[in-house]
């Protein structure tokens, strides 16, 4: 009998691999390779080869025609999020019966599937947060962490699977030489540059299909200690979820007083996070860059707002850098986000990608702002509040508890915004023994209580001096009356409070509304007095300007000359009034200062005259300089504060 010595020859037909043969592809290099079986495979179909098709981009199986089956078979596995080093990722894998998976990608691209952690799926892989190794007929969900050393650029996978539930490696067949069922695919694949994503709600603009806020993550240029990358934003609960913390970014850091994980580059210095407020931060940066940051004022799930952009480009250097921003009275309280993004070119938009650098998003509690009155003192202090969409006027500005005094009532308008005290019209001059009309202008339904010091002895506890009691207000403009009694003249201040509860008195807090004060001038005569600096300063009547009280015999004034008006009369170099004659530069020169006055850096002394009244009664003098030419008056800008007048002389101001 002659026997003759053959080359090894596969019964079946099998499938093989088509990644490089470095990876071991072809039978002469241990290829991996399949009994083809009626029905085991992955994605819809297999085909058949007589040995491993290496190819440069791992599509050899695809093109080499097919023996069994139709052409390309490989679409068994979805790679249908990014792999970055350092982030957890998943990827889908399509069976078409129930059986046992090994996967493999060579995440530092030296061409094996050796290295630890390159095991993905099956006994001893490194699958997240478990390693995945029998799946079911249909799609399966395997996830796995791409170490943080993992190359960027193209690499290769290989999938494997069969019924049986024997341990496979990256090449050859089951242990003691038995070829399983099932398929092989191999793949070449991207490992992209790390990305880090936001983690607000998707309404902002945070995973990848709403073009979210993402930042390539680049060595040495992010906020706070870290960043980690993420394959895609989280998915979060909606806005009206009061437990939500943004927790999901990542799992490995501690946050400050917003929430957690590595949005741990901005501090709340001094933030309350309450309407009408200033919000103090702390933003670290590990490196000279950019900030651009949003708040959601308003709670309608964007940053598109007119006003919700607080930081504009502002340049940060490498550690703590302040960043402050005033929380609109009108912003709505409850949970909202902000935003933060740092970069080296900045000028970013809430959305999109940004070559360098990070994005961190935060969950806040809105609190309602507090508007207070601004009656000078001993007057007592009324607080309201803060109700979107609930005020008297047109708008409501929110104040800290320490709101500037103001002997005027104008302390409430010292704030940087709008004059919000614009719910009363109302002249400021009352005569005595009169009836007078007033308009008060509601938003929204409510009660209106209001009191004025007739008798200007500091308080608004006497008879008759509560004007409105539980007057009921409807949206809009509402035309009432109230009577002045017969009292002497006075400079003297009301308060108009306006809630949706009644029984309200001139100071205890309110839950709604608000509270404005107003000086009046209770007076026989028809004219008074008035400024005649631009009405930027408060000129007009309309503008809560000062007004003196013209009366006969006259009382002290400034200068010989005086005269009266029926309103402020501003102009843009103070020049209207023709008497304005009361100051001097020299105590010796009887000619007064035109109403330019030159000023030098450094010490001046003015002087000022007064005409003595008769019988003498005691006055003060006060004012005011701008000196930062801002067009206003501010506390720090008063250069005389109730300094006594001696009538009939000239004084230095001091």
């Amino acid at each position: 009998m002659l026997f003759e010595t053959c080359e090894p020859r596969l019964p079946f037909a099998s499938d093989f691999g088509d990644a490089p043969d470095v990876y071991g592809t072809l039978l002469a290099s241990n290829g991996p390779h399949h009994l083809i079986t009626p029905g085991v495979f992955l994605g819809a179909n297999v085909d058949a080869e007589l040995d491993g098709q290496p190819s440069a981009d791992a599509t050899g199986d695809n093109t080499n025609g097919g023996t069994t089956s139709p052409p390309g078979d490989e679409q068994g596995v979805d790679f249908d999020q990014p792999l970055q080093p350092g982030g957890v990722t998943s990827l889908e894998v399509s069976a078409n019966v129930s059986g046992y998976l090994s996967a493999w990608i060579d995440f530092n691209a030296d061409g094996d599937f050796a290295d630890a952690g390159e095991k993905i799926a099956g006994p001893g892989a490194l699958g997240f947060p478990i390693a995945v190794h029998a799946i079911g007929a249909g799609p399966n969900r395997i996830s796995f962490l791409v170490p943080p050393d993992a190359v960027v650029g193209n690499t290769f996978a290989r999938f494997r699977f069969t019924t049986d539930s024997g341990d496979l490696t990256p090449t050859g067949v089951l242990l003691g030489g038995v070829e399983p069922d099932g398929e092989v695919e191999d793949y070449q694949i991207t490992i992209e540059p790390p990305v880090d994503f936001g983690d607000a709600p998707d309404s902002y603009g945070s995973k990848l299909a709403s073009d979210g806020a993402r930042h390539t993550i680049v060595s040495g240029l992010f906020l706070g200690t870290y960043v980690d990358p993420e394959p895609d934003a989280p998915p979060r609960p909606d806005l009206t979820d009061p437990t939500n913390t943004i927790d999901e970014d990542d799992e490995d850091e501690e946050w400050d007083q917003f929430g957690t994980n590595d949005d741990d580059g901005v501090f709340g210095v001094n933030c309350t996070v309450t309407a009408g407020e200033v919000c103090e931060l702390a933003v670290e940066a590990s490196a000279a860059g950019q900030l651009d940051a949003w708040f959601d004022f308003n709670g309608d799930g964007d940053f598109t707002d007119a006003g919700e952009k607080i930081v504009d480009n502002q340049s940060l250097v490498a550690g703590l850098n302040p960043v402050a921003f005033v929380i609109p009275a009108i912003a709505n309280p409850g949970i909202s986000y902000a935003r933060f993004r740092f970069s080296s070119a900045g000028n970013l938009g809430p959305t999109g990608p940004a070559a360098d650098g990070e994005v961190e998003d935060y969950v806040a509690l809105i609190s309602p702002g507090v508007d207070y009155g601004d009656a000078p003192a001993p007057y007592p202090t009324a607080r309201h509040d803060i109700v979107p969409g609930f005020y008297l006027g047109s708008r409501i500005d929110a104040e800290a508890t320490s709101q500037i005094v103001d002997v005027n009532a104008l302390g409430d308008d010292h704030l940087g915004g709008p004059d919000d005290e614009d719910g009363i019209d109302v002249p400021r001059t009352l005569a005595p023994s009169s009836t007078q009309m007033v308009d008060v202008t509601a938003s929204a339904a409510g009660y209106l209580n209001a009191w004025i010091d007739f008798n200007a002895d500091g308080d608004w506890a006497d008879a008759g001096e509560q004007i409105f009691t539980d007057q009921v207000l409807n949206p809009g403009v509402n035309s009432l009356s109230f009577s002045v009694p017969a009292v002497a003249e006075a400079k003297t201040f009301g308060r108009f409070r306006f809630s949706q509860s009644t029984g309200l008195d001139v100071s205890t807090a309110a839950a709604t509304g608000e509270v404005e004060d107003y000086e009046f001038a209770i007076a026989s005569a028809e004219f008074q007095d008035f400024g005649d600096a631009p009405d930027s300063y408060g000129t007009l009547e309309a503008s809560h300007g000062p007004a003196h009280i013209g009366s006969s015999p006259p009382l002290p004034r400034l200068g010989p000359g005086i005269i009266l008006e029926d309103d402020g009369q501003p102009s843009s170099d103070a020049s209207a009034d023709e008497f304005d004659d009361g100051l001097y530069f020299d105590a010796g020169v009887t000619q007064p200062l035109d109403n330019t006055v030159p000023l030098f850096v450094g010490v001046n002394t003015l002087y000022f005259s007064s005409v003595a009244s008769a019988p003498p009664i005691d006055a003060v003098l006060s004012g005011w300089i701008d000196f930062d030419h801002n067009g206003r008056f501010d506390p720090h800008e008063q250069i005389a504060v109730d300094l006594p007048v001696v009538g009939g002389s000239i004084q230095p101001l001091p």
